[in-house]
């Protein structure tokens, strides 16, 4: 019996090491690879950014918003759109496929001009959404919060 319990015990023991180390090598690699895809995510969203920013921009400088719309039409913003839908969380895209949606949906050719209040909501909510995903997830802000600091006159218009 003790010569039973003799090899047993390291057995166990080994078993019970290897396990440790087994658990302990998944969780790092997962821990890597979340690190990874956080950076990736990171990196596509400024370029997703970008052109929007311009557009802020351009508010006051036709030239900026010359180029940041024809930004929105080029080959490299659907390319990074296309990494985007493949890396960002489903609210991230969600979000960001409801504020293109609405300005796509006035297009070159319409006469009818998007409200620059929706938009603003929008883009508000879009970046929201941006920073829960970036670990806020208990964030108190509002869409209006996370807008101030692009639009230094937002608490100036009564009517918002």
């Amino acid at each position: 019996m003790e010569v039973i319990e003799f090899g047993v015990t390291p057995l166990l023991a080994a078993g019970v090491g290897f396990l440790v180390w087994f658990l302990q090598n998944r969780v790092s690699k997962i821990h890597k690879e979340q690190e990874k895809l956080f950076d990736q995510r990171r990196e596509i969203y400024a370029e997703i950014l970008e052109p929007f920013i311009r557009i802020h921009v351009g508010a006051s400088d036709p030239e900026e918003l010359s180029r940041a719309t024809a930004d929105l039409k080029s080959v490299a913003f659907k390319r990074n759109a296309f990494k985007f839908s493949l890396l960002a969380e489903d609210k991230v895209i969600l979000a960001f496929n409801e504020m293109i949606g609405y300005i796509a949906s006035f297009g070159d050719q319409s006469q009818k001009k998007p409200d620059p209040q929706v938009i603003m909501q929008k883009w508000g909510a879009f970046l929201l959404v941006l920073r829960k995903s970036f670990g806020n997830k208990d964030t108190g802000l509002t869409e209006r919060d996370v807008l101030r600091c692009l639009l230094n006159r937002l608490d100036d218009d009564p009517a918002n």
